[in-house]
């Protein structure tokens, strides 16, 4: 297979010679990107980083993005590690992945995948792939225990405001589909949830349904959907759910073939996507995040051609 198309990791995980048993164990963490998008192009480096499940940096290395294998050897077992893939272009970070929490253990071995795509391009797996009993919307994400992130949003996402660091305003953002539709999560971290009851805090989901990107107006197939701690808005059949954390907040949204003008989704299919971050507090939104910037946030949503794009892959 191409190296474009599907590129393969391989984290070794040792047993330490305390332990005196076992042997190698191994994931292999497969690079996963939309048919249309080229996250390799322009790159001159890939930055492989494995964290503990305290955010601590176990191992990390750069690597040729067109070299055949990359290797991460000398891990030793252990549970909710983390495998982060960034490519830079000189100093410029241009495409990034990042894994669900996984388990190294010896003598064992584990496919998952990583998707892997340029920072206007997120990519949705089939809710099969890593939640084969389906997703509810309650706004727990107990499904997506094993879904890989879809994008980020960090103080450099910033569309207005000033985020001082990801514990005051971020989020990973998770996608899936099936023959329903699309699946949107968010785990939101925000050190002061519902801080003004005027201004709550919330997630602005957008979509283009059929990827027609209308520049001044919207569709019937565009629409928004918002959803935090004390708010939800919804149209159509669009089910959204979250709750709470003491650093922060969870999010689910469900966009039904309807919501969206098609008929179904598709591998190869595209979807005009849009999540904006808004952070209340002091008689204002004080802070907004988004996966694309956003042109004008506090007065009115993006158009579709304003937005980044959903990838539809098939995976296995």
């Amino acid at each position: 297979m191409e190296r474009r198309v599907t590129a393969l990791i391989r984290v070794f995980a040792v047993v330490g010679a305390v332990c005196g048993c076992g042997g190698n164990g191994t994931v292999d963490a497969y690079l996963v990107h939309a048919s249309f998008d080229d996250p390799y192009r322009g790159l001159d480096r890939l930055h492989a980083s494995v964290e503990d499940g305290a955010g601590n940096v176990i191992v990390e290395r750069d690597f040729d993005p067109f070299g055949p294998l990359l290797e991460l050897p000398d891990l030793k077992p252990g549970n909710d590690r983390i495998v982060r893939i960034a490519g830079y272009s000189g100093t410029t970070l241009h495409s990034r992945g990042q894994s669900a929490p996984l388990s190294f253990v010896a003598d064992g071995s584990l496919r998952v995948p990583i998707t892997f795509s340029t920072l206007p391009v997120a990519v949705a797996l089939p809710v099969a792939a890593f939640a084969p009993g389906g997703i509810t919307i309650d706004g727990k994400l107990d499904e997506w225990a094993g879904a890989p992130v879809a994008a980020e949003l960090h103080p450099a996402n910033a569309s207005y405001g000033s985020p001082k660091d990801d514990a005051d305003l971020s989020a990973n953002i998770y996608l899936a589909w099936n023959d329903k539709g699309l699946y949107v999560a968010l785990h939101v971290r925000d050190s002061c949830v519902v801080c003004d009851a005027n201004f709550p805090d919330k997630v602005i989901v957008s979509w283009d349904g059929r990827y027609d990107r209308e520049t001044m107006s919207y569709g019937v197939d565009d629409g928004n959907a918002t959803i935090g701690p004390t708010v939800t808005e919804t149209t159509g059949t669009v089910k959204a759910a979250a709750s709470r954390l003491s650093d922060g907040y969870l999010v689910e949204v469900h966009i039904g073939n309807d919501d969206m003008g098609i008929t179904s989704l598709s591998a190869g299919a595209r979807v005009g996507f849009e999540v904006e971050l808004f952070d209340g507090s002091n008689g204002a939104y004080q802070k907004v995040e988004a996966f694309v910037p956003s042109p004008d946030p506090l007065n009115r949503r993006p158009y579709p051609a304003e937005m980044g794009t959903v990838g539809i892959v098939q995976y296995p």
